[in-house]
């Protein structure tokens, strides 16, 4: 199944894809197809997954509306009716999932109560067991398409539910826009080359565009995360250090200057020893163990010094600079 496009917004648009991409997607397309008109932003968005969620439950389509009632609860902020639609979600799951052979439902114990997950019998001989972790915006049931095939190959799947979040960031955080940019540029540049047709440079502007919500009026950076349950979180993160050293930033230089200066300046000094790979005691262990290329995104070598080799003019002014990013922490 091709990854439509059906929505303007980039965001809303890749997460009504996600209940067409599990293998069952023709059988949806029609049906989702007709509600995109009426998405107009997040509050439409809820209302038009819960109005077609409840229709698939009152003709016991039980999958269709657990995948729409998770679709129904996907920007919502945390509370009584995101947890709600989640219960939604794992009841009519349960019942699409009831006779099904070869799924079965499991509960992994965990600090007071369970973790939900399933588990998948690997066939003919089992040649290894793969223990699959959900994110933080996923349920587990949402994976069974993608998982399922591997049993063919004799792999035992155990899916469940993170336990550990390492930074929570609902909304827009700065680095995926800042990607996304650099990505239709790329295919921009791509299909350039290749002599065809362009039709990334448009959205690519249009996103430009809207990546200038992320630059704070004050001219301390960027915003870590816009359109959050909370509003703006104006956090200051490396994270956002990407929207100034990609080969295509969605930011003037002056704003890639000023975010430079904000990462290296002595009131980010927590920011510049993750920015330099070094272990600090305020950063979670779990997440320096688990994430080792956390300390290759994040070092002077590679992020924080190619935005300084791109705002500083001069070979010999940027290879300085660059020197004392990487050396001066």
């Amino acid at each position: 199944m091709p990854f439509l496009h059906m929505l303007p917004d980039v965001g809303m648009n890749y997460t009504f894809n996600r209940p067409l991409l599990d293998g069952t997607s023709a059988a949806r397309l029609k049906e989702l197809s007709a509600i995109t008109p009426r998405i107009k932003d997040y509050d439409s968005w809820y209302r038009v997954w819960l109005e077609v969620a409840k229709k698939a439950e009152a003709d016991k389509r039980w999958l269709d509306a657990a995948s729409y009632y998770h679709g129904a609860e996907f920007y919502l902020p945390a509370g009584d009716v995101r947890n709600g639609l989640y219960d939604d979600f794992a009841r009519t799951w349960a019942l699409g999932m009831k006779d099904v052979a070869g799924y079965e439902r499991i509960a992994i114990p965990y600090p007071g109560g369970n973790l939900p997950g399933f588990r998948l019998q690997g066939k003919r001989k089992e040649r290894s067991t793969l223990i699959f972790t959900g994110g933080y915006d996923s349920f587990v049931g949402e994976f069974y398409n993608f998982l399922l095939p591997l049993t063919e190959l004799g792999i035992t799947v155990i899916a469940k539910v993170g336990d550990w979040v390492v930074t929570p960031r609902i909304g827009k955080p700065v680095e995926i826009n800042a990607l996304w940019y650099n990505a239709l540029r790329i295919m921009s540049a791509f299909a350039e080359r290749l002599g065809k047709p362009d039709s990334f440079s448009a959205p690519a502007e249009a996103a430009r565009r809207s990546f200038a919500r992320f630059v704070r009026p004050d001219g301390e950076g960027l915003y870590n995360v816009i359109d959050g349950p909370n509003g703006e979180d104006a956090s200051i993160r490396p994270n956002q250090i990407f929207a100034a050293s990609l080969p295509y930033s969605p930011l003037s230089s002056d704003d890639q200057a000023r975010v430079v200066r904000v990462l290296q300046s002595p009131s980010s000094h927590r920011v510049r020893f993750a920015l330099a790979g070094v272990r600090q005691p305020w950063i979670p262990s779990g997440l320096w163990r688990r994430r080792p290329g956390m300390r290759w995104w994040l070092s002077p070598g590679s992020r924080l010094g190619l935005a300084a080799w791109t705002v500083h003019p001069g070979c010999v002014q940027a290879t300085q600079r660059r020197r004392w990013l990487c050396w001066s922490l």
